[in-house]
């Protein structure tokens, strides 16, 4: 399994949020991927769930559980979408700017320390590999 992309990368990413909910951000009902629509809605927003669901990679019935959790938890809210008003466009509320910003903070602290054991222009290295396989 050493060897194998699919086990290595879900063994970072599940590394990444075990360190990140031992900082107490993600608990039980939140996770990478509230962390991860939240920071999309905040760099992009407002958003409609179709929109953020093709952004994130995430069907349809998915996002719309995360959106349900992310308006629970007071993060975002569903606004009418003035230019069809049969959407709802998502932006996030200042709890959830305040939420995604001590989290960001979490996760990049978390992927400093994981990454140590790499130089610089290894971390750089690794990363752009990974977009290129991943984004194009």
């Amino acid at each position: 399994m050493a060897e194998r992309i699919g086990f290595l990368t879900g063994r970072l990413n599940q590394t990444v949020q075990r360190m990140v909910r031992e900082q107490g951000m993600f608990g039980d009902e939140l996770s990478g991927r509230h962390f991860g629509c939240l920071t999309v809605i905040i760099d992009e927003g407002p958003l409609s769930q179709q929109e953020l669901g093709d952004r994130m990679r995430i069907d349809r019935t998915t996002i719309v559980s995360v959106v349900d959790e992310l308006e629970q938890a007071n993060l975002v809210e569903r606004r009418r979408n003035p230019s069809d008003r049969r959407a709802y466009a998502l932006e996030a509320t200042a709890a959830g700017r305040q939420w995604q910003g001590s989290a960001r903070k979490a996760v990049l602290e978390a992927e400093r320390e994981l990454l140590a054991p790499l130089s610089a222009p290894e971390r750089k290295k690794l990363i752009s590999l990974m977009q290129r396989v991943l984004l194009g």
